[in-house]
């Protein structure tokens, strides 16, 4: 090969190989970090959206599958689960009674993403009201509305998962 050819060689490997580095790099940029998760509260009265993603045991929650509906216990307080609150409002933790109906909720998949739609009325969805205080029950579940899409993340070698909420506020 001539110098020329060389060089030319030598210009297009380095081409390819940064070509290369940034298609592995683009799914890690496109993909947002979460920035808020669901919090337990210390395991009584309303759950609310924590910003502080820091390892945190109110971050954490058990889901425990109950036929098509699941329960969702924070691990602060495994004697309690998230409660619909009749389908309205704010949901709250509740004592974890098996004949409690508002204990269980739908984790309807869309992508990667859940909406978390309680039994008790199955119209409605858990809200992250834009990351501000509490989430609430929106009368009118839209997998569109990135309020209600919710992302669920195991915990390394844990049976608890995270509850992260898609708002990139």
């Amino acid at each position: 090969l001539s110098a020329w050819e060389n060089m030319m060689f030598e210009y297009l490997k380095t081409k390819a190989l940064l070509m290369v580095s940034v298609l592995l790099l683009l799914p890690a940029m496109a993909a947002a970090a979460p920035k808020f998760a669901l919090d337990a509260n210390g395991g009584s009265g309303n759950p609310y959206l924590n910003a502080k993603l820091d390892q945190n045991d109110n971050l954490l929650w058990k889901i425990i599958k109950n036929g098509e509906y699941a329960r969702i216990l924070p691990k602060v307080n495994l004697n309690a689960a998230l409660d619909a609150n009749g389908g309205k409002d704010k949901p709250y933790l509740n004592a974890n009674a098996t004949d409690n109906e508002n204990l269980l909720w739908k984790l309807e998949t869309h992508d990667e993403y859940v909406v978390i739609i309680p039994k008790v009325n199955q119209k409605a969805a858990l809200d992250a009201n834009g990351g501000r205080e509490n989430p609430y029950l929106n009368p009118t579940a839209n997998s569109k509305n990135v309020n209600h899409l919710w992302l669920l993340v195991k915990e390394k070698d844990s049976e608890f998962y995270r509850i992260y909420s898609k708002i990139e506020k």
